[in-house]
């Protein structure tokens, strides 16, 4: 009775993730989601979900490019710095303290419900976007490399985020 023992669907769990973030911030060609971002870099086929062909793997890359670029310009405003090759010259401690304010600024559920306390005349809707999508697509990342890397732990502790 082996054959009948349920085993969860990681590919396919990372695949509904990719899809939920694909139609929450697909948002328009004019705005800053997806479909801009598509546009821009004239990437066909990703404008809508296809259950067929090769759509979760180009989705999947974008996803990662466009979070790499994302997270670029965020290094940018914590270091101050105005390219990123400047981030060379800094110690490995000072880039570790980077991060950690790049995420706590820019990426976290503290970050949001920090903009979200001040009045409504400061809050940028635009910021508080990029900052859900970078807290999301990091997510969605930290599960693409648990599962290539199959660390399982990481895996099952993600559970929770995944299911809400």
């Amino acid at each position: 009775m082996d054959y009948a023992l349920l085993v969860f669907g990681w590919l396919h769990a990372q695949m509904a993730f990719a899809n939920s973030l694909h139609k929450q911030y697909l948002g328009t060609s004019s705005g800053r989601g997806l479909k801009h971002a598509f546009d821009l870099l004239d990437w066909k086929g990703l404008t809508k979900m296809l259950m067929k062909g090769p759509f979760h793997h180009n989705l999947d890359k974008a996803l990662y490019h466009i979070a790499e670029a994302h997270i670029l310009e965020d290094w940018l405003i914590v270091s101050g710095s105005k390219n990123i090759a400047e981030l060379r010259d800094w110690s490995p401690e000072e880039l570790r303290k980077l991060a950690t304010t790049l995420v706590c600024q820019h990426a976290s559920s503290q970050a949001i419900d920090n903009m979200d306390a001040k009045p409504q005349r400061m809050h940028n809707q635009q910021k508080w976007q990029l900052m859900q999508w970078n807290q999301d697509v990091l997510q969605y990342i930290v599960l693409d490399q648990a599962i290539s890397h199959s660390d399982v732990g990481l895996m099952e502790d993600m559970l929770p985020h995944l299911l809400f």
